[in-house]
């Protein structure tokens, strides 16, 4: 995604006497998680799906894989980048990139249940039938 530099800098700020963003500047900054808590909860949120023991078991031992392989030089990328010089949070740009101006499906009916879900076709492309079948499911399980 291309925006221009320091894009949100150049928005207005809240005007003054604004309570909302008041102790903005004396939030600490997000801390990057260590890998062994990253991967420890990836580990957790994995087992209630897998679909048997034997699935999780080999799911766990790529994960394993990961932090003796790629996953400690990938860690120290992103420490680097949340110690760039001028970097106010070291996930913000992703987050703004990723999760909100580049997903371009309806944001009303899939926010929270579809949010970053890829599909073969977009919903709001599918059949009707489709579409209240999804909407039906999506009901029963809330």
């Amino acid at each position: 995604m291309t925006h221009p530099l320091n894009w949100k800098a150049r928005a207005p700020f809240p005007p003054v006497g604004n309570i909302t963003y008041a102790q903005q500047d004396s939030l600490p900054t997000l801390p990057v998680p260590t890998l062994q808590s990253t991967l420890q909860k990836l580990k957790a949120s994995l087992e209630p799906l897998a679909k048997s023991e034997d699935e999780y078991h080999a799911t766990v031992k790529k994960i394993d894989a990961f932090a003796l392989g790629a996953g400690p030089a990938l860690q120290m990328r992103l420490e680097a980048r949340a110690a760039e010089p001028g970097r106010e949070h070291w996930l913000e740009e992703w987050w703004d990139d990723l999760s909100y101006l580049g997903y371009r499906q309806p944001v009303s009916l899939l926010t929270v249940v579809w949010s970053g879900q890829e599909t073969s076709e977009p919903l709001y492309r599918s059949s009707s039938t489709s579409r209240t079948t999804v909407c039906g499911l999506i009901r029963k399980d809330y």
